[in-house]
């Protein structure tokens, strides 16, 4: 598939995903079955303030209703609109009611507030949640505690394709057996392994490999694939093919895919901060980060 038909599935995907989301919220005004003038007005209140006014107010009236799930949501929104002490209560209560993901947002919340001990605990206290792992190690890390930081990821790596990532990139492994670790995660369908695998196929000149794989993330809707593709066509020669995803000549690879945690401040999960990774939970959608 060349570069341009990537672009276009693509777009198709975001739009279906926007198109998606519209339907969603219709069908949960139609549901309320308010009356037509309370739409009028509603309609009318929504234009005079803010999208995220309305999301606050929404997720209050929903806990004031009992609504338990709203706590966890409501605590991630305020965490990706940067209003991170107003969301801890919030999250504490949300783990309170024991909802799984509270104790690892707050790990996440509290290692951005650069209290890595607490996050720690916090972190210990999401049990075997899949994105515990690579957080708890960089915690770790932070304080350092390096030989704990590493042993959480080697013990980690071979069932948790984002630990085995983050230990691929740590430099602890050899190349060959970073490619083996990897390649056994990709053969179990974990797509996202796809650009750190097709980076060390890269090292290894296998350029016909490391295409493909490239391919393969843009068509799962992989962002930063698409920079790497071109980089790589680029620099196999293919320069037309190259210059449909640049004007200019490419520069760096991307080493990550996008929903990988941060190596920064945030350790991430989904749509709080730009770097991390929590989607928004709802009782009727599983939870699972994209950070």
């Amino acid at each position: 598939m060349q570069l341009a038909e990537l672009w276009k599935v693509r777009a198709v995907n975001t739009a279906q995903e926007e198109n998606d989301g519209k339907l969603s919220f219709r069908q949960t005004i139609e549901d309320a079955e308010l009356e037509p003038e309370t739409l009028y007005n509603a309609a009318n209140d929504l234009r005079r303030i803010s999208k995220a006014e309305a999301i606050e107010l929404l997720y209050q009236l929903a806990i004031d209703a009992g609504v338990t799930d709203a706590l966890l949501n409501y605590g991630s929104f305020l965490w990706g609109e940067g209003k991170l002490k107003q969301a801890i209560p919030l999250l504490e209560q949300a783990y309170e009611s024991d909802d799984p993901h509270a104790a690892l947002t707050l790990g996440q919340i509290y290692f951005e507030l650069n209290d890595a001990k607490t996050a720690i605990t916090w972190f210990e206290r999401a049990g075997d949640h899949p994105y515990v792992p690579v957080r708890l190690s960089r915690a770790y890390r932070t304080l350092g505690a390096e030989n704990t930081a590493l042993r959480i990821l080697l013990e980690a790596k071979e069932k948790n394709p984002e630990a085995a990532v983050e230990l691929v990139l740590s430099g602890e492994l050899e190349v060959d057996e970073s490619i083996e670790l990897l390649e056994r995660h990709l053969g179990e369908g974990r797509i996202d392994v796809l650009i750190p695998l097709s980076n060390l196929y890269g090292t290894k000149g296998r350029a016909a490999d490391e295409i493909e794989l490239l391919r393969r993330a843009v068509a799962a809707g992989e962002p930063n694939a698409l920079h790497n593709l071109g980089l790589t066509l680029w620099q196999a020669g293919h320069r037309q093919a190259a210059g449909r995803h640049h004007s200019t000549r490419p520069s760096t690879k991307t080493a990550t895919p996008s929903n990988a945690a941060s190596t920064g401040s945030n350790t991430g999960a989904a749509s709080p901060p730009a770097s991390t990774n929590m989607p928004p939970h709802s009782s009727a959608a599983s939870y699972s980060p994209q950070h």
